[in-house]
């Protein structure tokens, strides 16, 4: 039997590319995009663009970590940025590919000085994360120092490295970024995030079929494209009296405090995985300056866009689009296990037990208790140990909750998040002492009590993501 998925699916469109002089808009580049490309992102090729543009702008670098599957169009998509001169494609990094201190005709060698007030383009970070411990180390301690500026580099040969500048980076990953990002917050991330969400799978398949043949072309196509509007947008680049309206300047400083705080690092032990030190969690001063950095980027689109002609005001706000943009780019920067863990937190003004966020996400529970022991050492939720098979309670500070559920779009719930099976097997008097406390506090209906085998807006809000 033909899967349903199959019988639905659509023919792709005939290709029509447009001339790539005609790409001055965003919108434009977008459609070209589509031709090519299933997309299910509407928001992907704007900030692949803004993150491009605010690095031309005066201020910090923008290092923008585009997260995907395998396979899915990310390194074909940022690798269309290939075709602008100031954009240096790295497929890998050594320790020292950045500050070799090699010299040539008396000519500094290194990639720092070749690549200078350019941008940094890593198709496949993963490479990058699958080095050694010592050699990822050393290799993201160099990146951090790019990002801030200056980097020195001593050697025992009077070949001294001295470099200071303006680097920007963007690079593409799979999902096994999450795993390396406590590590990465507890040195100083200087990556913020974004979560390319994914087409229809089957439809992104056929498509695939159907450019096989033309692929060349089409990739061709693409860079042409980008090229051409980046460079537009430069040459008539309008950075001045670029301001933003103040509710949503404070909105993204307090994403930008939360986020940063939910993404810093904990230290655990490597044969236990037990937290032995929580460093002072990240401020959010270096998050805000980069969506301060792209926000100026998107209203500089804006005004270069032809549609917006002889609209000023129009052209110097923010659109819907653009300001959802700037929320996702702040919470994907949390990694994935926590921000899964938050929004299970959120959900349910009760909580969840242990067992119950464990089931609701289809992982064990001795994993899932980590992540929600890492919350609550940045001081995010709170815990109360109660043993058994349903673990310990963990609720979300309101402060919080608040947060996330008025940004996140999330509904919430009454009760608390549990888990059938492990209540089958529980003593009694957990579940009894769990609603006798509640129900005198008067914050819980008996029949509101949430198992992880009832299907809820959780399971969706978990599949958008």
């Amino acid at each position: 039997m033909i899967n349903n998925q199959l019988e639905g699916n659509k023919p792709t469109p005939e290709w029509k590319p447009c001339n790539p002089t005609e790409v001055k808009s965003v919108a434009i580049l977008d459609e070209e995009v589509r031709k090519v490309l299933k997309l299910g992102d509407d928001g992907w090729v704007m900030l692949i663009c803004a993150s491009v543009i605010g690095h031309l702008s005066e201020g910090n670098p923008v290092w923008m970590m585009f997260v995907a599957p395998s396979a899915s169009g990310k390194s074909e998509t940022i690798g269309s940025l290939i075709g602008l001169d100031f954009i240096h494609e790295i497929s890998d990094l050594t320790t020292n590919s950045l500050a070799s201190g090699f010299k040539a005709g008396g000519v500094e060698t290194s990639l720092l000085h070749k690549m200078d007030n350019g941008i940094m383009m890593f198709k496949d970070f993963t490479s990058i994360l699958s080095k050694g411990q010592e050699a990822k180390k050393e290799i993201m301690k160099q990146l951090r120092e790019v990002y801030d500026g200056r980097y020195n580099k001593r050697t025992g040969n009077n070949a001294d490295v001295m470099w200071e500048g303006k680097i920007g980076a963007i690079a593409a990953s799979t999902e096994a970024i999450y795993s390396q990002l406590s590590d990465m917050s507890a040195m100083g991330d200087r990556f913020i995030m974004y979560s390319v969400e994914q087409p229809e799978r089957i439809e992104g398949m056929y498509r695939a079929w159907d450019n096989e043949p033309r692929i060349k072309e089409m990739r061709e196509h693409l860079k042409d494209c980008f090229t051409n509007y980046i460079n537009y947008t430069k040459e008539n680049l309008d950075p001045y009296d670029i301001v933003i309206p103040d509710d949503i300047k404070d909105t993204l400083i307090e994403i930008a405090d939360f986020a940063a705080q939910a993404r810093s690092g904990v230290l655990t032990d490597f044969k236990t995985g037990n937290i032995d030190f929580v460093p002072s969690p990240e401020m959010g001063m270096r998050i805000i300056g980069q969506l301060r950095q792209i926000a100026t980027a998107f209203i500089v689109m804006n005004r270069a866009d032809p549609r917006y002609k002889g609209d000023y005001n129009r052209a110097s706000r923010l659109t819907e689009l653009q300001i959802k943009t700037l929320h996702r780019v702040a919470f994907d920067s949390i990694p994935r296990t926590r921000r899964n863990a938050l929004i299970s937190l959120a959900t349910y003004d009760g909580g969840v037990s242990t067992a119950g966020f464990a089931t609701s996400i289809g992982l064990q529970t001795s994993a899932v208790k980590k992540y929600l022991e890492q919350v609550n050492a940045l001081g995010i939720c709170d815990r109360v140990k109660k043993g058994g098979k349903q673990g310990d309670q963990w609720k979300l500070r309101k402060q919080y909750r608040d947060i996330i559920l008025r940004l996140e779009g999330i509904k919430p719930q009454e009760g608390m998040l549990i888990s059938e099976e492990a209540e089958e097997d529980e003593d009694e008097d957990w579940y009894d002492n769990y609603i006798k406390a509640e129900a005198d506090q008067g914050g819980l209906d008996p029949e509101n009590i949430t198992y992880e085998g009832e299907k809820t807006d959780l399971d969706q809000i978990f599949n958008d993501l």
